[in-house]
């Protein structure tokens, strides 16, 4: 069971839905602001009016009244200042590059951990300091909460809202899920207002949550954090992970281009450990093919894994290889 808001930070996920307003006023296209027009109509069975010339100053009244009907209130009356005055936001991008994380201090003095293959854009609101991150890849953070400076997350759909905490968000080009884990602190994780409206909920220590772009999610209590949060400690841990995925995160953390010759590799499962540090991408090829009683051949960083002919006949589900190389 996740917990309930408080009044604090119903607060500060009303003071977010006005941000989201406010970049959706600035920008929007008719197109998009027609979307949201309906999902408000549909969640309040209320008719907002309509201006048929469509025009563009018509956009903020229309805003003001659908997140009334919402319940977020007083918040967004600062919406339509961007049209007349608007301090400049601050926007930042990094990167880690394949084979290297890196760890970014913010300006608010929050912490970030990048995985390999990671990029963080973050955005500072001029006027009331509030953080906005998007991360395409995976990325620890360490955050101190500010009620009157909201820090947030968007992963492809899905936006995490921070309490006060330290957390990990996942999703790389080609997920169809985001993951979220908290290791110390609370978080609320909603969609994005920007493509529909949804009730956030909340995770606490040792959570996790695996959300999907329809807005379903899947909630894990009493997680193992070292294996989920191992960035940190610069380990890969796999647990009945699938060949395919386990290639992709060597892929990213040692800067190669692993390959199957035999593709009916790619959905057998692996449990192992990687202490990234100590072994080489040699290393890991090495478990990899005893795991799966094939062959590589390296040259520079192309890899090519190929079956010795045995795998094919084989059933493999788990490999786990703890008690021969420790965890």
């Amino acid at each position: 069971m996740t917990d309930p808001l408080s009044d604090s930070e119903l607060e500060a996920l009303q003071r977010q839905y006005a941000a989201d307003v406010r970049r959706l006023v600035a920008a929007a296209t008719a197109a998009d602001a027609a979307r949201v027009w309906k999902q408000v109509e549909a969640r309040t069975h209320t008719k907002l009016p309509t201006d048929k010339s469509t025009r563009r100053s018509s956009w903020p009244t229309r805003t003001l009244l659908g997140l009334s009907l919402l319940g977020v209130g007083a918040a967004v009356v600062a919406v339509i200042r961007p049209l007349v005055s608007s301090v400049p936001s601050a926007v930042h991008t990094y990167t880690a590059v394949p084979g290297h994380r890196a760890t970014i201090t913010l300006a608010d003095g929050s912490r970030a951990v990048l995985a390999p293959a990671t990029t963080l854009r973050v955005t500072t609101d001029g006027r009331d300091g509030a953080t906005s991150v998007t991360v395409t890849g995976e990325a620890l953070f360490t955050v101190a909460h500010h009620a009157r400076r909201p820090f947030v997350v968007r992963t492809g759909h899905v936006v995490t809202q921070v309490l006060g905490t330290r957390f990990l968000v996942r999703r790389y080009p080609g997920d169809l899920t985001t993951r979220v884990i908290v290791a110390d602190g609370r978080v609320a994780v909603h969609e994005d207002l920007r493509t529909s409206v949804a009730t956030p909920f909340v995770l606490s220590a040792s959570m996790m949550a695996v959300v999907s772009d329809s807005g379903s999610a899947t909630v894990t209590p009493d997680i193992a954090l070292d294996d989920y949060t191992s960035l940190q400690s610069n380990r890969l841990v796999f647990h009945a992970t699938t060949v395919s995925d386990v290639i992709a995160a060597i892929n990213r953390t040692y800067d190669v281009d692993i390959h199957l010759a035999d593709t009916t590799l790619a959905a057998h499962k692996l449990t192992m450990m990687v202490p990234v540090t100590q072994w080489s991408v040699d290393d890991v090829l090495a478990v990899i093919d005893k795991a799966l009683n094939a062959r590589y051949v390296r040259n520079g960083r192309v890899v090519v894994i190929s079956s010795d002919g045995v795998t094919h006949h084989r059933q493999l589900t788990h490999f786990k290889l703890e008690a021969q190389y420790g965890r």
